[in-house]
């Protein structure tokens, strides 16, 4: 049985997973998509260790599940992501004839 505070770890790394997914589907097509995540891993796994039993704050896999530095980097991650899939052109025409016109 997990440990909450594994759990909790787990969870907000899968809502950073999730956000990278989400934007490398919808910049390189959702074919894709496992591409950005799979190029962070290897970054947080080959950088993201800083030596003297500590990782870096942007790893946000491994960091302990309090971390709030980490938290908020998942969180951003995963806006980012939704923000990029909710871009889709129609809706992308549509911010930009609301923006001109000044309408809500």
């Amino acid at each position: 049985m997990l440990r909450p505070a594994v759990l909790a770890v787990i969870a907000r790394s899968w809502l950073a997973w999730l956000g990278l997914a989400l934007l490398a589907g919808a910049i390189l097509g959702w074919r894709l998509a496992w591409t950005l995540p799979a190029a962070t891993a290897v970054v947080l796994w080959y950088w993201g260790y800083s030596g003297n039993q500590e990782y870096r704050w942007w790893e946000f896999s491994a960091r302990p599940h309090d971390d709030l530095p980490s938290f908020l980097l998942s969180v951003a991650l995963l806006a980012v992501g939704l923000t990029a899939y909710a871009a889709t052109p129609w809706r992308l025409r549509r911010w930009k004839s609301m923006a001109a016109t000044g309408r809500r």
